[in-house]
């Protein structure tokens, strides 16, 4: 079994199109920075009735997830992430 790290950073280019990013294990708390608005979901497609991030907002969730998934309703945007096992 693979050793993981305590925190994970990534990025999701994000688009009209889902788009997702794997933490292939549990994680338990997520912060989120957007610079556009675009929609997130935990472990599920993500769609326009998903979770609305605001641009240059953080949001920080305790929530438990092993998947983030993201999409626009327009253009593009930029969504950090920084998960915490």
């Amino acid at each position: 079994m693979a050793k993981f790290q305590s925190s994970e950073t990534r990025l999701i280019a994000v688009t009209g199109t889902d788009k997702k990013e794997h933490f292939g294990s549990l994680c338990k708390h997520v912060v989120l920075v957007a610079d556009a608005n675009c929609f997130v979901a935990f472990d599920e497609n993500a769609d326009t009735g998903s979770l609305l991030i605001v641009a240059n907002q953080p949001y920080d969730f305790p929530v438990q997830f092993t998947e983030i998934h993201a999409i626009t309703s327009g253009g593009t945007a930029n969504l950090y992430i920084m998960a915490l096992r």
